[in-house]
């Protein structure tokens, strides 16, 4: 992995725009390809160099005692991971090794069912390492020395995987992948704002099989579609313990619903983000179907997919039976129109919900009639229907809310074209002794 005379140059913005002086668009824009390739490669040669720099430092990332398998019996030996080997030794003060194994991107290694030793009844918890066709099987006495050796293999594993796809592909390496990777403990994961792609996504998700302390995971605009999301299910389904889910704000379609349904440990959900997709109803359907488990959930946040007044009586009728405790109602930017509204209104009896987004819903004066009325007596603090399509009876019938609901702050009515300020809406201001706190008409 060495790449010698190595030379990396600072980055000269003058020098960059000097060179594109003169050049068409086109031009530029090879130019500029041109150079962000180089940047990239250069990026994989300095996370390749500190790989071989902790070779070169024989810096120790695990050592302890494990029973390995011989020729006829099993045997206790030192072992030691030094970078990218795998040596064991008779005892702690050899200086010699009794062999190693190199550890690269074709290894791979897999917990194994605990055994116990017919012998002398002791509980074992096994490895199996493959190396080719070579296979190295190992026990731990312990469940936790187990995964700590899991853990530090398998990322090493994943790390020299990710960075050989890196150079072979010109992908620029992500950094937040190679840190998450090399961290001793992930008890959070938050990736935002840069698209994954698939040599990221088998890295990444091969690499957290060992993070059991793991409890929250976000990729959030990162543009995962289906393949990339369906990859990282596989994942998920393999760490119970997960409890915050945040994948919002990518291309995750209604396919995956029945996958998305059978990954998800249900019990232990606690926040779920799954805002800004292409979900459809057959998405509610699967939520409707599981939710009833998610006795710890507090939030649901469902704004900008494609759900219709179908999906949501699936979910409400599914919420209505639960023991699930909601502070919001999540909509924004959907297709629930007046229906969908009715749809919800049983919910508004059973969850003191403080906030309400039911904005972009083609919502008409029907719905926020309705919804003024079921609203009537709640706790409710905030409720958005900006962008619908309300008029002034609608308007006037959420007036009347505010003045009798003393908990309610905040209506946003802006971006309602059908709202015009005619003699009948000026009625909206005509409440005596009343003050609109943030009542928004824009």
């Amino acid at each position: 992995n060495r790449i010698p005379d190595d030379k990396f140059s600072e980055f000269d913005l003058g020098s960059v725009i000097e060179n594109l002086n003169g050049k068409s668009f086109e031009e530029q824009l090879t130019t500029l390809d041109g150079r962000l390739q180089e940047e990239n490669r250069n990026i994989t040669r300095i996370l390749k160099l500190q790989e071989d720099q902790e070779y070169l430092s024989d810096k120790v990332l695990r050592s302890g005692w494990l029973t390995m398998k011989g020729r006829k019996e099993w045997v206790k030996r030192w072992f030691i991971l030094a970078d990218n080997q795998l040596a064991f030794y008779d005892d702690e003060e050899c200086k010699k090794s009794a062999g190693s194994i190199d550890i690269t991107s074709e290894c791979s290694i897999v917990r194994q069912m605990a055994v116990t030793d017919e012998e002398s009844s002791k509980k074992f918890w096994p490895l199996k390492i493959t190396i080719g066709d070579r296979k190295l099987f190992l026990r731990a006495e312990s469940k936790k020395d187990r995964h700590s050796w899991f853990s530090v293999i398998n990322s090493k594993i994943c790390v020299i995987k990710y960075l050989e796809h890196c150079e072979k592909s010109g992908d620029r390496p992500d950094t937040r992948l190679i840190g998450v990777l090399k961290a001793s403990s992930i008890p959070s994961i938050y990736f935002a704002h840069r698209d994954v792609n698939e040599g990221f996504m088998d890295s990444f998700s091969k690499g957290v099989l060992g993070c059991d302390e793991l409890e929250d995971v976000a990729l959030v605009n990162s543009g995962l579609n289906d393949e990339l999301f369906t990859t990282l299910l596989g994942t998920i389904t393999k760490l119970p313990q997960l409890k915050r889910l945040n994948f919002s704000k990518n291309k995750i379609t209604g396919s995956v619903s029945d996958t998305f349904g059978s990954s998800i440990t249900w019990k232990n959900l606690e926040d779920l983000d799954m805002s800004d997709n292409q979900l459809d109803d057959s998405f509610l359907k699967t939520l409707g179907a599981n939710i009833s488990a998610s006795e710890n959930l507090n939030s649901l946040i469902l704004d900008g997919n494609k759900f219709t007044s179908e999906g949501v009586s699936e979910l409400v009728n599914a919420l209505s039976s639960s023991n699930i405790v909601l502070s919001g109602l999540y909509f924004n930017n959907n297709n629930l129109g007046d229906n969908g509204v009715d749809a919800l209104l049983p919910l508004f009896s059973k969850f003191s919900f403080k906030k309400v987004n039911l904005a972009g819903n083609g919502i008409t004066s029907k719905g926020a009639s309705a919804l003024a009325k079921a609203l009537s007596e709640s706790k409710v603090e905030e409720l958005d229907l900006s962008q619908n399509n309300i008029s002034a009876e609608g308007a006037l019938a959420l007036r009347d809310l505010m003045v009798s609901n003393n908990t309610l702050y905040n209506v946003r009515l802006s971006g309602n074209k059908d709202l015009s300020f005619d003699e009948k809406a000026s009625g909206i201001f005509a409440a005596s002794g009343f003050v609109f706190s943030d009542l928004t008409l824009s």
